[in-house]
């Protein structure tokens, strides 16, 4: 009996981890549509489709997310061939002076994922020993 109510917490968890996590994906989803939609003065029809090519990698990312498993290395690897496959959709649908500033927000993004990258190593860093050896 015990190990049924373990199994079935278990399993509660986990959906309820797959549903924020979900959650969490449609409300950044939303944020760069919307930063999107100001930067570049996207027409409707314009937003549409880039709402249904973030849906589309949305889901591809849960069923890569599903395979791999917790595989940190193989999980930042498939989210970065995503991100870019997306945005080279993305492009197809921009007029020119679009993907020049749509190309120095790709640039900004990834400044911002560079720091926080660095704030999370230097974070763990402390929390593991005190921090960076030689800084």
């Amino acid at each position: 009996m015990r190990l049924t109510i373990g199994i079935a917490y278990s399993a509660f968890i986990m959906l309820m981890s797959v549903s924020l996590i979900n959650a969490q994906g449609r409300d950044q989803m939303k944020e760069e549509l919307k930063e999107l939609k100001e930067k570049l003065s996207l027409m409707p029809e314009q937003e549409t489709k880039i709402q249904e090519i973030f849906s589309k990698y949305q889901e591809l990312a849960q069923k890569e997310r599903a395979a791999i498993g917790e595989n940190r290395t193989d999980m930042m690897k498939m989210r970065r061939q995503n991100s870019n496959k997306m945005y080279e959709e993305i492009e197809l649908i921009l007029d020119e002076n679009q993907k020049m500033i749509f190309e120095e927000y790709k640039k900004d993004r990834e400044e911002k994922m560079k720091e926080r990258m660095n704030n999370f190593k230097d974070n763990r860093d402390d929390r593991m020993g005190g921090g960076r050896r030689g800084r």
